[in-house]
């Protein structure tokens, strides 16, 4: 995935994806409050109410969408997290759409389209039945790496870190940690399994 982010900017040279020219339509969350910030991130488009971030960890709400119906599920999904003021992000424009799923990307991505950051788990719970009713009608491929809410198509959830800690192992990868219900770190697996 990463080799393949950092190949579409330049024809000779490796470059962040967001250098690219050209990426295609843009999307944007309209009729955003005027006190939420928006920001970029890479190849995604992060929106936060005023107030503290996030904490370290929690439950992720993911959305996914066909590619024809993106901007539609944004809009969809946009409103209820500005109503229910919980951050989320979405990929900025399509060509990041296409390469997060293309068949040679990362699998731990694969189907994401927008994630929202509920506080806890009566929000994450509300978010997830407003946005499985509102995009009933919608489509879009599993997220190998979640949960699908109910009978939603569209809708999955998992638990896991919003800000990376990582353990350096004697190989010299890392190690994803997240904290469990003890207050121990142990590995955040993002597989392509729930």
């Amino acid at each position: 995935m990463q080799d393949l982010m950092y190949t579409i900017a330049d024809e000779d040279y490796y470059l962040r994806p967001q250098r690219t020219r050209d990426t295609g339509t843009s999307y944007e969350a309209h009729a955003a409050p005027a006190s939420w910030t928006r920001t970029t991130k890479s190849v995604w488009t992060v929106w936060a109410p005023p107030g503290p971030g996030r904490t370290g960890q929690g439950w992720k709400v993911h959305v996914s969408a066909r590619f024809e119906r993106a901007q539609a599920v944004l809009d969809t999904v946009a409103a209820v997290c500005f109503d229910e003021g919980i951050p989320f992000k979405h990929l900025s424009a399509s060509l990041y759409f296409l390469l997060l799923h293309h068949k040679h990307a990362s699998r731990v991505q694969s189907g994401k389209f927008c994630a929202a950051y509920p506080p806890d788990v009566p929000a994450a719970r509300r978010l997830m039945e407003r946005l499985s009713a509102a995009l009933r009608d919608e489509t879009g491929p599993y997220i190998l790496t979640d949960r699908r809410f109910g009978k939603s198509l569209t809708v999955h959830y998992r638990y896991g870190a919003f800000t990376a800690r990582h353990q350096l192992r004697p190989d010299g990868t890392s190690l994803s940690l997240v904290e469990d219900g003890n207050g121990r770190l142990v590995e955040d697996r993002r597989e392509p399994a729930f």
